[in-house]
This record gives C-alpha cells, sequence and structure tokens, in this order.
C-alpha cells in the first residue's frame, strides 16, 4: 500500500483523499452517496484548472479564516488570498465542499418540519394513525406540544 502512494503525484493523491473523506461521510447504501461521488468529481475536475496556489489556499478558505491568517499559514501576501477566493472557479469549489457539509449535517429543522407535515398529508385519509403521529413530532419539535399535566406538575 506504502508503494502505491509513493507512486501518486500530488493532485492524484489530492483526489484519494477527497474521495475518502466523502467515503465517510455517507454510507455507500445511502441515496446521497451518488450525490456526493458526482459532486466529489466536479471538485476534482475544478482542482485541475487552478493553479498550485490555489490548491493550497483551498483548505483554509472551506475553514472561514481571514486573508491575513491564512497567508500567514501559506507563506503568502493577503493579496494573492483574496484573489484565490474571489476567483470563480475557486469560488464554486467552495460551493461544492460547503453542499458536501449540508448533506453529512442532515435536514434542516425546516426540511424536517416540512417532511412531517408532507407525511401527515399524504397518509390522513389511508393510515390516520401515521398522519397524527407525524402532527405530533411535528409539533414537539416546534415546542408547539405540552403535556396535560403541565399546572400540576411544575418541574418536578
Amino acid at each position: 500500500m506504502d508503494v502505491e502512494i509513493a507512486e501518486l503525484t500530488d493532485d492524484e493523491f489530492e483526489q484519494a483523499v477527497l474521495a475518502a473523506e466523502f467515503a465517510e461521510i455517507v454510507d455507500p447504501d445511502d441515496p446521497m452517496h451518488e450525490e456526493l461521488a458526482q459532486i466529489s468529481t466536479q471538485i476534482s475536475n475544478l482542482r485541475q484548472v487552478i493553479t498550485p496556489m490555489q490548491r493550497k489556499l483551498i483548505a483554509p478558505l472551506v475553514q472561514n479564516r481571514t486573508n491575513t491568517e491564512i497567508a500567514k499559514d501559506v507563506g503568502c501576501t493577503a493579496t494573492t488570498v483574496a484573489k484565490a477566493r474571489a476567483n470563480s472557479t475557486v469560488r464554486r469549489i467552495l460551493a461544492l465542499y460547503e453542499r458536501t457539509h449540508r448533506i453529512a449535517d442532515g435536514p434542516t429543522q425546516q426540511q424536517r418540519a416540512y417532511l412531517l407535515w408532507d407525511i401527515a398529508k399524504r397518509n390522513r385519509r389511508d393510515a390516520p394513525s401515521v398522519a397524527i403521529k407525524a402532527v405530533y413530532t411535528l409539533n414537539k419539535q416546534e415546542c408547539v406540544y405540552q403535556p396535560r399535566d403541565v399546572g400540576t406538575n411544575p418541574g418536578i
């Protein structure tokens, strides 16, 4: 295995690391796995277009550090970092990384609420118990649900 890694160029190594990161985020059976694979391919293709310095700046830019902090760590000027940050290809790569993080984080509160409401609407006639459970869960998430004994059991 060490021999195989030693034979990789820097770009090939970066692509292998990127693929491994995405594989850790989502199980291969998950529907999001295909989308992450496509994003990984897009990032790899875009990384071929940018300069080596811009490639070096991607990781710190993803971390949302300031231009001055990045410049000190990488060994360039803050202006170079600012130009890299303004580059349309670099911005596209950063947007793709952000997308992967959103996928890894899962649905937002609003998305979960929409999903529960959709479940409740679709099942209101055929499976009312499912619809009731979905509304019950939605109410708990939105802190609308109050147990009946709120007045009689104040925090005990």
